[in-house]
């Protein structure tokens, strides 16, 4: 039970602390939905966007390398190599990032002609250029804490940094005027955060600079031999972040580029369980398989499953049922039109959740090249259904295929930890929570239709009554049971803050 409590409390903190970032991003995104038109809105995304499809080059499927290696060597008390892991790690993600950041900036004029088809798009990319050379600095404090699992500082990172992006943007917007003040405030928190954080890194490893320094080719070659698959994997998700709006960008509007990233970041809230859970999983996963403890990953590995899905299941069917009046209440009146990316996309995120955390558990057990595999075939599906259906289907087609995608990793992904980990899919309690969750989405329904009130009230109300019918029917068909009932209060008694 150690373990089990260990991951759920690291996931617990990770969940808080990343909700809490993502709150303070999808801020940002409502500043700029109520300054500016839908046209600098989609703009500015669209250049994230644009960046984001080179993502492959700012990390080299090193910063996976840095989670699932310092585990390993803090076992063997190697501190020479986690000095030398760390330099390499950053060296080569800044020098890459720069080269491609270089050439961003000589080619901005060129690319706001041809591609995004306005002048007003060259100044957005040339700072978001430099804001990608700073990315490494970002990565290396972050993975380090990550693979010191030290889940509070990790996930304090992203919180800090976009608690900076909202308050210089609300500083800029009444000096500058224009959408420039977006790739500003990105460029300013990316410049501050490792001021911040840099004394925290210093306390976990304080005889830095006194510590000698592995850096051979025998040791650079096991770097890159586990991040090359990795790398590789990186395609599929960066395909499957950036190709939907860069895609859109090309075929569609950028009024149509603003209603996808109106839903589409709003269906992401969803996904900071899954990427809470992943935090933890994959260095935990590192250091039990390392240690020979199948059963203590297994019953990780059940645990999470389990409580995953009873966790995602109720939110995605809430943001589906109300996906209109959310995006009403936060973007306008004018970003209706995307609530079907929104319904589309918080169904699918029930699948993503187990694929996601099915992919770290392989990466943790050293097997990242088999993720690598099922993530770039499912990605390559999802570029080419875009690039066909969303000519004439835009913002619809562009979700349908995303979740097509998702359910493919999810398949394919826990047929590899079955077989690596000998581990069975619990397909039948699955099914089970999902014959609950269209119980709790019938009476969520019916509540909307009778109610007829105040959308908070009518999710207060339904969500309530929803939920209690929810856990009534997860009892009863003993999807849970007296164990969880005894997780729970042992990690009441414990305290969550011991997870730090």
């Amino acid at each position: 039970m150690e373990y089990t409590q260990r991951a759920v409390r690291g996931a617990v903190i990770v969940f808080i602390l990343s909700l809490g970032a993502a709150v303070l991003g999808y801020l940002v995104r409502l500043v700029l939905a109520r300054n500016f038109s839908s046209a600098d809105y989609g703009l500015f995304y669209a250049g994230i966007s644009l960046f984001g499809l080179f993502a492959l080059f700012k990390e080299l499927g090193m910063n996976q390398a840095i989670v699932k290696f310092i585990p390993e060597y803090l076992h063997d008390k190697r501190w020479d190599k986690i000095k030398g892991l760390l330099v390499a790690v950053f060296s080569f993600q800044f020098m890459t990032s720069g080269i491609v950041s270089l050439a961003f900036i000589a080619a901005a004029d060129w690319l706001a002609e041809v591609y995004f088809r306005t002048p007003a798009a060259a100044p957005i990319i040339r700072v978001l250029a430099i804001v990608f050379w700073l990315f490494p600095v970002d990565n290396v404090f972050r993975y380090a804490f990550q693979g010191f699992q030290k889940m509070l500082l990790f996930a304090s990172v992203e919180c800090i940094r976009m608690l900076i992006v909202v308050l210089s943007l609300l500083a800029l917007i009444p000096f500058l005027g224009s959408i420039m003040a977006a790739p500003y405030a990105y460029l300013i928190s990316y410049a501050v955060l490792p001021l911040l954080f840099l004394p925290f890194l210093w306390r976990l490893f304080p005889d830095f600079f006194s510590t000698k320094m592995l850096l051979d080719k025998a040791f650079l070659g096991d770097i890159f031999r586990f991040s090359l698959p990795v790398m590789v994997g990186l395609v599929g998700g960066i395909i499957f972040s950036y190709t939907d709006t860069a895609v859109l960008t090309y075929f569609r509007s950028l009024e149509e580029v603003a209603l996808y990233q109106s839903a589409q970041p709003t269906a992401n809230l969803l996904l900071y369980i899954t990427y809470a859970l992943s935090a933890v999983i994959l260095p935990l996963s590192s250091e039990l398989w390392a240690k020979k403890q199948a059963g203590k990953l297994q019953a990780g590995i059940h645990a999470l499953y389990k409580y995953a899905m009873i966790g995602i299941i109720p939110l995605s069917l809430t943001a589906a049922v109300f996906a209109s009046p959310i995006l009403r209440i936060l973007f306008g009146s004018g970003y209706i039109g995307g609530s079907i990316v929104l319904q589309i996309l918080s169904f699918g995120a029930i699948f993503y959740t187990i694929g996601y955390v099915n992919g770290n558990i392989l990466s943790g057990i050293g097997k990242p090249g088999i993720n690598t595999t099922i993530v770039v075939g499912a990605s390559l599906f999802n570029l080419v259904s875009n690039i066909m259906i969303i000519p004439f289907f835009g913002i619809a087609g562009a979700s349908f295929t995303t979740l097509l995608s998702y359910i493919i990793i999810l398949v394919l992904t826990s047929r590899k930890v079955n077989e690596h980990v000998h581990f069975e899919t619990p397909w039948l309690d699955w099914g089970k929570t999902a014959g609950a969750g269209a119980v709790f989405a019938g009476v969520m329904i019916g509540m909307k239709a009778l109610l007829h009130a105040n959308v908070l009230i009518e999710m207060l109300i339904g969500g309530v009554l929803a939920s209690c019918a929810y856990l009534g029917v997860l009892i009863v068909l003993r999807v849970l049971g007296p164990y969880d009932i005894r997780v729970v209060k042992e990690m009441v008694r414990r305290g969550i803050g011991q997870g730090k």
